[in-house]
């Protein structure tokens, strides 16, 4: 009888076995596989944007990322007086990762500093439709080839916040959800006087530009603008009349914003959005030196009433310089994850995910400065849709332009618009000889 072959009385996993066997030395047997090495440490430049406080920098970023992605450390840079986007570019100084404004996309893609976010976008299977659709769609809108060179990470809505001790000083009502822009100039009438050596404005209604977000009539479409008409006059009819009001122009100064309403604590009112003002109000109340302050509905027009300002997103984007792309991404992904977008919620800064009723309840709920606020005047205006254009930045400095002769009695309101749109006109086309 033949003998029959070791390979068929054994099978062949056995074989296999027991030639890995005989190969392994005596110092291998017994060793249990090597895990996977560490990753190497990472440090990534990041620049947060202009509103994100340092403690939100921790509280927001750095404190998830330890416990997720513990070889990333965020450097944080802030650029300093006079640095601007393109003197970075020119020293090349361009941080891995930055976060700003979604219309800021605009400059970053003229300027070709944003990497296309698609391909890690699919390569991490991130799920784009959970985001507010108008977030996603408007950073869209500036690639001209389907690109999305940023990923938002929360958004923002209007409000009409106001310092109740100016109305408790001169006996003055509190404003209510639902008004009109008329009936805030005539309650900002009421408080705009000069009393013991102190001036104080009752309303300041912010810049064209804002004004409209909540209104979102078109500046015109590609290389075409289109700001002189009955839309843009309407606003600007709005605005002189709250520059009319005997006291507002002090010294042709006729813009108060923030820091009047907020360090001098003499505006009465201020029309803005709610995440250029909670990080600072924090602070105050941290320091022993809080606010007497509440908010009602952005006002508007009466046809347009029920209308908020467009959903303003913010968003990180990457440096198409970076050495560290696939890190930075991890951290934007991170952070736009329903945990650490919960975190960012109950802390006073709306999510980017959808608006569910739970969001709603629980927004604010950690932040002691939003405790007793009306927070639900956040969520009762509909978003207004996103005004864009190719060149928005020249259009709306030439529209804040248009305001400042206006308020000094410079032009009439025709006129300062229809040089706004032959000035902006011929800027972008100077743009375009480039």
């Amino acid at each position: 009888m033949k003998k029959m072959k070791l390979g068929l009385i054994l099978g062949l996993p056995a074989l296999l076995a027991l030639a890995a066997g005989c190969g392994a030395s005596d110092g291998e047997k017994g060793k249990t596989p090597a895990t996977e090495a560490a990753p190497e440490p990472v440090t990534l430049t990041f620049r947060p944007s202009e509103t994100m406080t340092d403690a939100q920098v921790e509280k927001f970023i750095k404190e998830p990322l330890k416990k997720k992605f513990p070889h990333i450390t965020l450097e944080v840079v802030r650029f300093g007086n006079g640095v601007t986007w393109e003197s970075a570019v020119s020293a090349n100084q361009v941080p891995d990762l930055f976060a700003t404004a979604y219309k800021s996309t605009e400059l970053f893609v003229k300027l070709q500093i944003a990497e296309d976010l698609s391909p890690f976008i699919a390569k991490h299977k991130l799920d784009i439709g959970k985001f507010e659709p108008v977030a996603v769609n408007t950073i869209k809108s500036f690639g001209t080839k389907g690109e999305l060179f940023g990923l938002p990470y929360e958004t923002h809505y209007g409000a009409l916040f106001y310092n109740k001790d100016i109305f408790d000083k001169f006996g003055v009502s509190y404003p209510k959800d639902g008004l009109t822009w008329d009936e805030a100039i005539a309650i900002g009438k009421n408080l705009t006087r000069t009393e013991s050596g102190l001036t104080y404005i009752g309303l300041d209604p912010s810049s064209p530009a804002a004004v409209n977000v909540a209104v979102g009539h078109s500046v015109g479409t590609g290389d075409i603008v289109k700001i002189n008409n009955e839309s843009w006059k309407q606003i600007f009819s709005m605005l002189q009349k709250a520059y009319e009001v005997p006291g507002f122009v002090q010294d042709k100064k006729y813009t108060y914003g923030v820091n009047s309403f907020l360090k001098d604590r003499n505006l009465a009112m201020f029309s803005s959005w709610e995440n250029d003002l909670l990080g600072k109000l924090s602070d105050a109340l941290t320091e022993g030196n809080p606010m007497n302050w509440d908010m009602v509905t952005h006002p508007n027009f009466k046809e347009n009433l029920g209308q908020g300002r467009d959903a303003a997103a913010h968003a990180f984007f990457i440096s198409n310089k970076s050495k560290y792309k696939e890190e930075a991404f991890q951290v934007m992904k991170m952070v736009t994850e329903p945990e650490v977008q919960s975190l960012f919620n109950r802390n006073g800064v709306l999510t980017v995910l959808s608006k569910t009723e739970e969001v709603k309840k629980e927004y604010g709920k950690e932040i002691p400065v939003l405790q007793g606020k009306n927070t639900a005047a956040i969520f009762k205006m509909t978003p207004s849709p996103v005004v864009s254009h190719t060149y928005y930045s020249i259009i709306s400095s030439q529209l804040t332009k248009a305001a400042s002769s206006v308020a000094l009695k410079q032009k009439d309101v025709n006129t300062a618009l229809r040089d706004a749109e032959e000035e902006a006109t011929k800027l972008i086309a100077v743009e375009l000889k480039k």
